[in-house]
């Protein structure tokens, strides 16, 4: 019997309890993976890692489900601890608001934010786009009269 096996499936269950929290009790990890592939790929593409990361939930999603329904599989070599650790990390990276879908509501909050800003700068430039236009016309309605005065008088 491979000992490694339970304990990636008891590091697994705390990652799928934590993400089945984030999903209002939705199935876990699988809930995770669907909103990752969900996501449009051009922001995606912002997160380092996202498609490695993606990668690992599916192939560790196999072995917890290998692990669970298969017959005789804590018998198999199924993890190693690379596998363990990488459960663990993924977990703490979810805690800690590092992990792949809260880097893009970060980033997309952070572009967002952008966009704001440039429609303030465009606004306040078209206002005074807008004051300089009325200045100017003011001015030549100035010249214009001030030439007409001197030529009648």
């Amino acid at each position: 019997m491979n000992n490694l096996n339970f304990i990636f499936l008891e590091e697994y269950k705390h990652l799928d309890k934590l993400c089945s929290e984030l999903y209002d009790g939705q199935p876990g990890v699988t809930s995770y993976i669907n909103a990752m592939k969900n996501m449009d790929w051009n922001d995606a593409r912002q997160v380092s890692n996202w498609r490695s990361d993606l990668n690992n939930l599916i192939r560790l999603r196999h072995i917890r489900n290998h692990l669970a329904h298969t017959e005789g599989s804590f018998n198999e070599k199924l993890c190693t601890s690379v596998d363990v650790n990488w459960v663990k990390d993924f977990r703490n990276r979810i805690l800690k608001q590092t992990d792949p879908l809260a880097l893009l509501r970060k980033y997309s909050r952070k572009n967002i934010s952008y966009k704001c800003s440039d429609v303030r700068n465009k606004n306040e430039s078209s206002f005074w786009s807008n004051v300089f236009l009325v200045v100017s016309v003011i001015l030549v309605v100035i010249s214009l009269v001030y030439l007409w005065v001197h030529n009648i008088f």
